[in-house]
């Protein structure tokens, strides 16, 4: 009988690929001005989640920007000042989009109370992504 190989570290390298691509065609369509995206994320969760460092194109060398993209999460971004290391580029991301989803409330908006609860209730799930895999000692 033949062996059967394997695909998932192909498609988990596959879909790596794909969020690096994702990570730089972000901070260009939201006018960051950055240097490189890292090849190989710094952090990745089975590659549901990954956290790219991002250089400045002020301090060569230096983290200008953390991304984490990934299939649990969107692609978004924090500055490098915020956080000294991927696990703190998590929470600190997951801070803001908790911010994000409690500004939606009470403010004047074209989208219907409906729409904003949902888009509020999918931020907030994604922060709770993002600290439970932070907060996970097992997976650092």
């Amino acid at each position: 009988m033949a062996r059967v190989e394997s695909n998932i570290p192909e498609t988990a390298a596959q879909s790596l690929l794909e969020q690096r691509t994702n990570a730089e065609n972000f901070l260009f369509r939201n006018g960051v001005d950055f240097g490189a995206v890292s090849e190989q994320p710094v952090w990745t969760s089975d590659a549901s989640v990954a956290v790219w460092t991002v250089s400045s194109p002020l301090r060569p060398g230096a983290v200008g920007w953390w991304v984490v993209t990934g299939a649990d999460v969107s692609t978004d971004y924090v500055s490098g000042l915020e956080a000294v290391d991927a696990r703190g580029a998590l929470r600190a991301l997951a801070r803001h989009l908790m911010s994000v989803a409690g500004y939606t409330h009470g403010e004047p908006s074209p989208f219907s109370a409906d729409e904003l609860r949902k888009s509020s209730d999918d931020i907030r799930r994604q922060a709770a992504v993002l600290l439970t895999l932070a907060d996970d000692d097992r997976l650092w």
